[in-house]
């Protein structure tokens, strides 16, 4: 769950929530728009930017401290990177354009575009309940479209494991799925009365992703998202993945371990490079 151990200034603004005011379930989107034609930037511009985004960096990150990425881009070119520090400490790898690192809760933003890509293609409703996809599912009145936008009311999963949940076992999303559905844990309120955040509707959502098309949620977004974009760095974390992700250091650079929340994904778990990340931001426009 804290595996990640630098901090990333990645901006990835997604519009997806402008599709989820749609009343018409199942209904095909009406195709493709063009794409945004950038202006290219003129070399005084992208000189004035190099430099701006150089003075921050140096003012408030050239410490001897931070390590991580930073990439700065206007009009989708790239006007400023740096790397820094370390990605393996205690063997003094550097981090590098290719360091990918773990997005945390931004991986939600490309659970919910690959939900509203199976809405376009007529593969799910907005206004499916999750019991059309887990019948035993105890919590109802609850639609795909509350997930997306946080109005469940559902119990965080990563609180709600702390009562019963053996912590020497890495819990999966099924695993998940069936705590909720044995122990119950109270709703954090009434679905769709108000916006309550909360990582229990990505896990439910790319679990729901799963069942529909029949593909693990990790090969689904490699061959449906990253491959397609040239994500060539970007996955989806399993423990397959453990020699080649950034582990999470201390202030005084003791390295944690993985816990027992750190298998789960939709909600999270999903690693990229600062370049992958603006290859995502180019796809949406």
């Amino acid at each position: 769950m804290n595996r990640t151990f630098l901090t990333i200034y990645s901006i990835c603004i997604l519009f997806y929530t402008a599709s989820c005011q749609q009343p018409h379930k199942k209904q095909q989107a009406s195709g493709p728009q063009p794409d945004m034609e950038f202006v290219p930037l003129a070399s005084v511009a992208k000189q004035r930017y190099a430099a701006e985004a150089q003075a921050y960096c140096e003012k408030y990150l050239n410490d001897n401290v931070f390590s991580g990425a930073v990439l700065v881009a206007k009009n989708g070119e790239i006007v400023y990177e740096q790397y820094s520090g370390f990605k393996d400490y205690r063997n003094k790898t550097t981090v590098t354009p290719e360091t990918p690192f773990h997005l945390a809760s931004v991986s939600k933003t490309f659970t919910g575009m690959a939900i509203m890509r199976l809405w376009e293609q007529g593969r799910i409703g907005l206004e499916d309940s999750v019991q059309q996809y887990f019948p035993s599912f105890p919590y109802h009145g609850i639609t795909v479209r509350m997930l997306l936008s946080h109005r469940s009311g559902l119990p965080n999963y990563l609180y709600a494991l702390e009562t019963y949940w053996n912590k020497k076992v890495k819990a999966t999303n099924q695993d998940v799925i069936n705590y909720l559905i044995q122990f119950q844990p109270p709703r954090q309120q009434w679905p769709n009365r108000n916006f309550h955040y909360s990582n229990t509707n990505y896990i439910l959502l790319a679990s729901i992703l799963e069942k529909v098309t029949g593909i693990g949620f990790p090969q689904y977004m490699r061959d449906s998202v990253f491959v397609p974009l040239g994500m060539h760095h970007t996955f989806v974390f399993s423990i397959a993945d453990t020699a080649s992700y950034v582990p999470t250091y201390s202030w005084n650079w003791r390295e944690y371990g993985m816990d027992h929340l750190d298998c789960t994904y939709g909600d999270k778990n999903i690693y990229s490079t600062v370049r992958d990340m603006l290859l995502w931001d180019k796809a949406m426009y």
